[in-house]
């Protein structure tokens, strides 16, 4: 159960942390309009939590680095918050805490 919280807490951020990028992959993308050209799209196969299918996802280099960045950030904030919850947590019991 803990580590689907975890899971949820990491898809989370990175759906806000794309969300937050999207004024930024517009304006990439008017650039690539204005320019005349395609950008090259790198496919990948995901494999869809509670199923055996995947799905093809295809984005660009720069889509997908934001992506990979968006991830790592939010298990490491889901990282920080889980630890600091749990140190607080053992603070109540100890003879020192509150």
């Amino acid at each position: 159960m803990r580590h689907f919280i975890i899971l949820a807490a990491v898809c989370a951020a990175a759906i806000s942390g794309c969300a937050s990028n999207s004024t930024a992959d517009a304006a990439a993308g008017d650039q690539v309009a204005a320019s005349g050209e395609k950008p090259e799209l790198v496919c990948e196969r995901i494999k869809t939590t509670g199923t055996r299918f995947t799905e093809k996802v295809c984005m660009t280099e720069e889509q997908w680095e934001a992506k990979r960045a968006a991830m790592q950030e939010g298990g490491a904030n889901s990282t920080r918050e889980w630890q600091r919850r749990g140190k607080m947590a053992n603070d109540i019991g100890s003879p020192t805490g509150g």
